[in-house]
């Protein structure tokens, strides 16, 4: 959701500095970071929206509950598994950066529920990097009480185990 575009600035800006360690078998380049804010070609939304998808190995989805209303975002969601197939849901890389998990949520807490309707009609139960509690004045997606959300992130990313990278790291 456009809403959570300064936490998507910074963790574009962190995976795009991003080099994986030597001695996992994984390219030592850094990754090529697709945020449809900002890298959009052409003036047809769907076509682009389109071209950009059939061409990304992961799909990284900020749920919040603004993400879980927008119908922009349901609809990159769907594209992209429709482009996967069933093994799709996979590629899919959720990010908590606001509300609560769906079925966490009360029957009066609807409103706050964080995780697409696309997402969870793929994906019964995400298992979600939690950064509700990031401050972008202050905190380091990378570090402090986010290093272990950052570790899931990377090894969902170019999978291999959270543990190999944070050895290697």
């Amino acid at each position: 959701s456009r809403k959570d575009q300064a936490f998507a600035r910074i963790l574009e800006r962190q995976l795009e500095n991003y080099r994986p360690p030597r001695g996992l078998g994984l390219p030592l380049s850094r990754p090529d970071i697709f945020l449809d804010v900002e890298d959009f070609t052409g003036n047809a939304y769907f076509e682009s929206v389109e071209k950009h998808l059939s061409a990304s190995r992961k799909l990284v989805v900020l749920c919040s509950p603004h993400a879980r209303c927008s119908e922009f975002v349901n609809d990159e969601i769907r594209r992209f598994l429709q482009l996967r197939g069933a093994a799709g849901a996979k590629d899919v890389i959720p990010i908590m950066v606001g509300g609560l998990p769906n079925n966490e949520a009360e029957a009066d807490q609807e409103d706050q529920k964080a995780f697409p309707d696309a997402l969870t009609n793929a994906i019964e139960m995400p298992l979600a990097a939690d950064y509700r509690r990031f401050d972008v004045a202050k905190d380091k997606v990378h570090r402090g009480a986010f290093s272990g959300d950052w570790y899931k992130i990377l090894a969902d990313l170019y999978e291999v185990s959270r543990s190999a990278i944070e050895q290697r790291e």
